[in-house]
């Protein structure tokens, strides 16, 4: 977790997921991270069937400083997943 000036930017390697596989959300103080995959190939071929079914999965939860949940911005891009959430001032 890198802390910016106002932002806190977290980055993950998910190089197995896609876009649609991945859901980021902040309740509360935390921070859930949850990508799912299944991927699933099946052929008949000569009197011979063959099935295959293969689940990724991936979790991450962390405590977050006072943030924003409004503020949550998150981009993936060739594997990678870049999540950015404003920090609160704490002087207010």
């Amino acid at each position: 977790m890198k802390t910016e000036s106002e932002d806190i930017v977290l980055e993950f390697d998910l190089p197995e997921f896609n876009e649609n596989d991945i859901q980021v959300k902040i309740i509360g103080n935390k921070l859930y991270l949850i990508a799912e995959k299944v991927h699933e190939k099946s052929f008949d071929q000569f009197n011979f069937s063959y099935e295959e079914m293969a689940r990724y999965n991936f979790s991450y939860v962390t405590n977050l400083p006072s943030v924003d949940p409004n503020s949550l911005f998150s981009e993936f891009d060739h594997g990678i997943l870049t999540i950015k959430i404003k920090k609160l001032n704490s002087f207010n």
